[in-house]
């Protein structure tokens, strides 16, 4: 009985100790958004916009592709359904639209 007695007290210690290596990795290994953010300096994406009615219904759609670079530098282009593109460059916005072929 004895014996079996220091097995179980050497598996509980043995599970405790595994349990607690776990839980320092868990805690060190951590991932902060703002850090990696702050780190990016340029960005790409591709996006899809559909808007609903109050109804939710599909009242329009849109499709295209945003680039954004620091500091304070964004282009939204929009593929469909009408060829569009927004600029922004901290100062000024240019909307340029395909159909009328012109700058606002």
């Amino acid at each position: 009985m004895p014996k079996l007695q220091n097995s179980a007290y050497i598996t509980v210690l043995l599970i405790s100790l595994f349990g607690f290596n776990l839980s320092i990795k868990a805690t060190t290994d951590t991932f902060d958004i703002n850090d990696y953010l702050n780190g990016v300096n340029t960005l790409k994406a591709g996006f899809k916009q559909t808007i609903f009615s109050s109804s939710n219904e599909a009242i329009d759609y849109s499709e295209g592709l945003i680039w954004l670079k620091k500091p304070e530098q964004i282009l939204w282009e929009f593929h469909r359904p009408t060829i569009k593109k927004i600029i922004l460059n901290g100062e000024s916005i240019s909307i340029f639209v395909k159909r009328l072929s012109s700058f606002f």
